[in-house]
């Protein structure tokens, strides 16, 4: 594997990322490397090689990072630090470090000692959880304003692995020097509770996800996707809408916990009842009948 190497204290990090833990039977393996074992994969099995994270800049410091992005604006578009006034924010931009990661790049790896977590300024992170049986499972996708990894700075070990679905922009916030700011700003603290409040729920909505037919898996994510696109109550106003996937067909079945075939097939059913429309490569949805896709989601 070729990586690109970081600066300063990150190199650390980053060799310890090509190393497997003992912690884990699955770990030491990036999400995309692992998800080539499931079930139908058209492949056969083979893995891809993760591509690492790219060079970490020096912290931020100012209003803008070394390659003109607005930081401030970035970190209050993320629930997590909303809570915050000006003061408390700059105390938060200060530790910032910017990281460029390609689509494929490795965040962490599940069993990795944990050194930090992450805000997604742009793109798109998969967090995926490895199983003992070669499998891997998606916990869920970050995008911009969403943090990855928050709850693991207080454990030893990441839970999971994370990887970049697509070029993607973040910030890196050191574990040592977020948990002092945290200590010294309860504002903060509120908002990391409020945060793994909410990574609670989104886990208990997807175990209870588990249980339903894929259908009605797939008719959750797209009511979901459609207050997220178009705004909430756009599934309420009942008029054909045209929602853009924001991960493939393949990510998406691993989302929802099955394989493409037989996504492929709830897809199909949907379609010969009028309730959506595809192109054919499944980038765009068309939504034709919001009121049966919400009776399916409670299937």
């Amino acid at each position: 594997r070729k990586r690109v190497p970081p600066a300063g204290r990150e190199s650390g990090r980053a060799r310890a990322a090509t190393r497997p833990s003992s912690r884990s039977p699955s770990a030491g393996t990036s999400c995309a490397a692992r998800s080539e074992q499931l079930p139908g994969a058209a492949d056969g099995g083979r893995r891809r090689a993760a591509t690492p994270a790219a060079a970490i800049l020096a912290p931020v410091g100012e209003a803008r990072d070394d390659h003109g992005h607005d930081v401030l604006r970035d970190l209050r578009a993320a629930p997590l630090f909303s809570r915050l006034g000006e003061r408390e924010l700059g105390l938060v931009a200060a530790l910032a470090r910017p990281l460029s990661l390609p689509a494929g790049g490795t965040l962490f790896l599940q069993g990795d000692p944990v050194t930090a977590f992450y805000v997604v300024a742009s793109g798109q992170v998969r967090v995926c959880k490895h199983l003992r049986d070669g499998r891997s499972a998606t916990v869920r996708h970050a995008g911009p304003g969403e943090t990855v990894a928050e709850a693991a700075l207080f454990l030893d070990a990441y839970p999971a692995s994370a990887e970049a679905l697509v070029d993607s922009r973040l910030y890196r916030f050191d574990r040592a020097q977020a948990l002092a700011l945290v200590r010294r700003e309860p504002d903060l603290a509120l908002g990391l509770l409020a945060a793994q409040a909410d990574l609670l729920a989104t886990l208990n909505r997807r175990v209870e996800e588990l249980l339903l037919p894929v259908a009605a898996r797939l008719a959750r994510y797209l009511l979901e996707l459609a207050d997220r696109e178009l705004g909430d109550g756009a599934a309420a106003a009942g008029q054909p809408r045209v929602l853009r996937l924001p991960v493939s067909k393949r990510e998406l079945a691993a989302r929802l916990g099955t394989v493409p075939e037989t996504l492929s097939r709830a897809l199909e059913r949907l379609r010969r009842a009028r309730v959506l429309r595809t192109t054919p490569d499944h980038a765009l949805v068309e939504v034709l009948d919001f009121a049966a896709l919400r009776r399916l989601a409670q299937e």
